[in-house]
């Protein structure tokens, strides 16, 4: 989460985000938030998980029959 918030500081300082409205969805790799703009839309932000094995690296090393 302390790189979330560092991100989130980021896009906060660069004016991209002025708020978080809600988390709409969780994945294996990441997780995905609603927000607002300074303008007024909702934009969709997606915090990529770090340090979790990747889903393809998985699927590309498991055996199929």
């Amino acid at each position: 989460m302390g790189y979330d918030y560092l991100a989130l500081y980021v896009f906060m300082k660069r004016g991209t985000i002025s708020e978080v409205l809600s988390k709409i969805g969780v994945g294996k790799e990441s997780d995905i938030y609603k927000c607002r703009n300074n303008e007024g839309r909702e934009v969709i932000l997606k915090f990529g998980r770090l340090g979790r094995t990747s889903f393809m690296a998985v699927k590309n090393k498991r055996d199929y029959l």
